[in-house]
């Protein structure tokens, strides 16, 4: 098949929408939407172009990639992709406009495809880019490292506060919940009860409760060590945030194919909720145990999760955005973002004094952010960065609100990690470096 023609119109127009966004600074901001509609086309299109590359045919994978980037324009996953098959091509002005809408959102493409680019880029140009992208990777902010925890507890994936100075933290690797008081002493938590949980993932220390309880996450992940993928299982846990007993086990069925429960939200008089991360399900821990919210649309990896209103939740998908999800109707609508901004790649969310906070390590560089909105959550204004790229960073994922600031997980080194938690070779596992952005 000829994909030339339709290519070449489609390069075009991609070429003309990048020279307007470089030249609209004085004008006003342009909101981007994403409907299940545009998701399911975007994501055919996507599909075809990856069927095209294998099959080695980059140019149809070239026009595959942008026609699933005209319903998602801030995707960078598939501006990505497109950068790499316009630079696979040849085509430099193509590449080039590309990148420039990628580096619009102040976050930068990875190493294989700045070195396509380097490879096709003329030098003039390329030098260019690579300031703009040297720039972008910039130290922003400050935190402190509040505390280290030992090696001896690997691969730490959520923190909470414990209201007194103290912290507990959940382990992947090591299967593990431990407690870090005001003083940093670091004593095992969880009373394991030989139930084999696996890994923990996420945790949630219980609001607005006279007497509350710490919830928790288990489940299987390739870095799981010592239990079996087919013995293991994926829920919530009840713990006495005194003695780590369990005083509830909520598993959802099925076992760990296709499910994983992820972030936790615990609200007190509201309820607790959990997201999938797998299967891009909500669910509400009920009187019957893990009850799935009947949700009107799909998301694609949801993680961290957080209360805004009393019928409100805030869940971040790391494929797709941010989404505003109402508990009386269950409609999730995914907040619309300026041109200027991605939010693909978000693991931790939590409010802070009324501020939405994300840990973003979907995108280079990491960052620390908070996410601007209207009143409504209906859609974003923009994104303030707190911290990025610090020197401490090693693959941030989750945090918490805490009376001295922002506090979160700066260094769980999740990529030194292979299959059974063993460290891949060549790596050097450091002490977890707790981090705090203060007020």
């Amino acid at each position: 098949m000829n994909f030339l023609p339709k290519l070449q119109c489609m390069k075009q127009l991609f070429i003309a929408i990048a020279v307007a966004c470089t030249a609209h600074t004085a004008q006003a901001q342009t909101h981007i939407s994403e409907t299940e509609e545009q998701y399911e086309r975007s994501q055919a299109a996507r599909g075809e172009a990856i069927a095209a590359f294998r099959a080695g045919d980059a140019p149809a994978a070239l026009a595959g990639m942008l026609k699933a980037l005209e319903d998602r324009p801030t995707n960078v996953a598939i501006l990505g992709n497109a950068i790499f098959l316009a630079a696979e091509t040849g085509d430099a002005n193509l590449a080039e406009s590309l990148t420039r809408r990628y580096l619009k959102m102040s976050v930068v493409p990875g190493a294989a495809v700045q070195a396509k680019l380097e490879a096709v880029l003329g030098e003039t140009t390329w030098a260019d880019l690579k300031a703009d992208m040297d720039s972008l990777m910039a130290p922003i902010g400050s935190a402190d490292v509040w505390r280290e925890v030992s090696t001896d507890i690997a691969l730490i994936e959520d923190i909470a506060d414990d209201r007194s100075e103290g912290f507990y933290a959940s382990s992947v690797v090591s299967g593990t919940i431990t407690h870090t008081d005001g003083y940093g002493n670091t004593r095992p938590f969880l009373v394991d009860e030989g139930q084999n949980f696996g890994s923990f993932f996420g945790l949630a220390y219980e609001r607005e409760a006279r007497y509350p309880y710490l919830y928790a996450s288990y489940g299987w992940v390739e870095q799981t060590k010592g239990l079996a993928k087919e013995s293991a299982r994926t829920g919530i846990l009840k713990l006495h945030p005194t003695t780590g007993e369990i005083e509830g086990n909520w598993a959802l069925p099925g076992g760990v194919d296709g499910q994983q429960i992820a972030d936790l939200v615990a609200t007190g008089r509201h309820g607790v909720y959990a997201t999938d991360g797998q299967s891009g399900k909500i669910y509400r821990l009920g009187e019957e145990g893990l009850e799935e919210l009947p949700l009107n649309v799909s998301m694609r990896s949801a993680q961290g999760i957080e209360l805004a209103y009393d019928d409100t939740l805030l869940a971040a998908d790391y494929g797709r955005g941010l989404w505003r999800i109402n508990l009386e109707t269950n409609e999730a609508k995914l907040l619309e973002v300026p041109d200027t901004v991605s939010l693909i790649g978000m693991d931790g969310l939590f409010m802070h004094r009324g501020h939405l906070i994300a840990v973003q390590n979907g995108v280079t560089p990491h960052r620390i952010i908070e996410i601007e909105t209207d009143r409504d959550f209906e859609r974003v204004t923009g994104i303030k960065v707190l911290a990025q790229n610090l020197p401490e960073f090693d693959e941030p994922t989750l945090g918490v609100s805490t009376l001295d600031g922002i506090m979160f997980v700066a260094s769980s080194q999740w990529p030194k990690y292979g299959p059974g938690g063993d460290v891949r070779e060549g790596q050097t596992i450091d002490p977890t470096r707790i981090m705090l952005i203060r007020d």
